[in-house]
Order: C-alpha cells, then sequence, then structure tokens
C-alpha cells in the first residue's frame, strides 16, 4: 500500500558520510560553558561569547541588531540580538543553507535551549574541518524566536514585511548565497528519546521533501527514534490513515488528474 516516498535529489545522498569526530563531547564542554555564561547573565543572548568561539574556529561570525516598535503600545521598544557565523564553501558562493537555533532567555517559560546552542557550535566545529561543502553554510543563534528569524529573513534579503516601521532588522554585516534549506534546532536536553519533525511554514507551507527525506533517513541510520507532529510511523496504520484520508474528499475536482489536468 505504502512503499514510503524517496529522495529525487542525488546530492543529499543520506548516510554516505561517516561521522568521525566526537561532537557529543565537544557539545558537553561548550554546554558547560554556556550555562555558566547563562549564570552570570541568563537575560540576554550571549554574543560576545558566540562570537569569540567561532572566531576560534577560524569563522568569520556577525552581529546582527533588530528592533520591534510594538504596534499596540506606542513608544514600547524590544531590542534583539542575531548571532551567525559563516563557513565559506568551496564553489562558487551562489547557494548557501542555514542551521539554526533560538535563543530562550532564563525568563522565558519554555524549555531552555542552551543544549541546542551548544551542539551548534560542535557541529560547527565539525563542519568547519571538512572540505567538500560546495554551498555556504550559515550558522545562526537568533534571539526572540521568530521575530528574530524574521527580522535576520528581512535583512538578508533586503525585504520588509508586515506594517512599515514595525520591524527594524537593519543591515546584515555579510551575506552568503541564496538560501537554499533551512533547519532550525530546539534542544532543551543532551539525553532525548526521539526527535520530533515540524515543516508546517506560515499558512501550511511546506519545505522540500527531500529535506524532510533526508532528516528522517538519517535518524533511522542512526537508530533514533523520529516521529512527524508527535506520531511515530506505523507501517501497517500509517499507509491504512493515509488511504483512508486521501479517499474522503472525493468530489468534481477529482476526474480531472487523470488527465493530466492539475
Amino acid at each position: 500500500v505504502n512503499s514510503g516516498t524517496y529522495l529525487s535529489e542525488n546530492a543529499l545522498l543520506p548516510g554516505l558520510v561517516m561521522l568521525n569526530s566526537d561532537v557529543i563531547t565537544d557539545t558537553k564542554i561548550y554546554l558547560q560553558e554556556l550555562e555558566i555564561k547563562m549564570r552570570e547573565n541568563g537575560h540576554v543572548i550571549p554574543a560576545e561569547w558566540l562570537q569569540s568561539k567561532f572566531s576560534s574556529m577560524g569563522i568569520n561570525s556577525y552581529v546582527q541588531n533588530f528592533t520591534l516598535n510594538y504596534p499596540f503600545s506606542p513608544g514600547k521598544k524590544f531590542y534583539g540580538i542575531n548571532v551567525y557565523g559563516i563557513i565559506r564553501g568551496g564553489g562558487s558562493g551562489n547557494e548557501a543553507m542555514v542551521l539554526s537555533v533560538p535563543f530562550r532567555s532564563s525568563e522565558s517559560p519554555h524549555p531552555t535551549t542552551a543544549p541546542g546552542l551548544a551542539l551548534l557550535l560542535a557541529i560547527t566545529s565539525y563542519f568547519r574541518k571538512q572540505k567538500y561543502w560546495a554551498k555556504d553554510i550559515i550558522m545562526l543563534a537568533t534571539e526572540y524566536e521568530l521575530l528574530g528569524m524574521q527580522a535576520w529573513l528581512e535583512a538578508y534579503h533586503g525585504t520588509s514585511c508586515g506594517n512599515k516601521g514595525v520591524l527594524e532588522a537593519g543591515e546584515l554585516p555579510a551575506r552568503g548565497g541564496a538560501i537554499q534549506a533551512a533547519i532550525n534546532l530546539e534542544l532543551s536536553s543532551l539525553k532525548m528519546k526521539k526527535i520530533d519533525v515540524k515543516l508546517l511554514g506560515l499558512n501550511g507551507q511546506l519545505p522540500n521533501l527531500d529535506l524532510v527525506n533526508l532528516v528522517h533517513r538519517i535518524c533511522s541510520k542512526e537508530r533514533v527514534r523520529h516521529s512527524y507532529v508527535n506520531k511515530e510511523k506505523n507501517s501497517k496504520s500509517t499507509s491504512i490513515r493515509a488511504m483512508a484520508t486521501f479517499n474522503a474528499h472525493y468530489a468534481g475536482h477529482c476526474a480531472r488528474t487523470s488527465y493530466g489536468i492539475t
């Protein structure tokens, strides 16, 4: 009934590269240092500390300052900082990928993302030593969750969304190539039972299915439990639910597809 989806992008080749670096050990070291910094001042993103770590790896790092002029309370402003480093690929530099982690302060009601930031640095250190990158890889730490990401994307692409003057994204000191894909990590502990993949964008927009399949394929290879919308795949029940879902909404438009009419 369901043979599973496949990867149509040959460049991804999941499982081809073998991990030969102790990323876990590096993550634990970075996490210990980060927790000390957050105890000193956990209200703001440790921008200088992150930049120093990027610099020690030989990576150029940059800071973006942005401001939110709160539209429902005139005169009220929120100031945020994003920190990012760019690993330049060996190609033309026309394309880039983004690996991002949101920073959550000690005052946030949500679980901490400090382990995710530590993992980001450990992955950056490992990636920096590799020579086969064809694209620029941008490592990004954002403040204020979605707001920080929105500010960074607006500044990166030179655009402005929403009402003018509400979000002042400012200028980015450096850019990579055109962003082809991005993964956002939210890790609240180094010990986890499974990885849950979230892929829905604004207004129901979806990413490239190859990227989603890549994540699940690598999880399977490394024997990590993985789920989508907190539901793990069960071959029989998943196939039956999928078949029932597709058959539940027949109408006049369905006949067109048999003739190649979309």
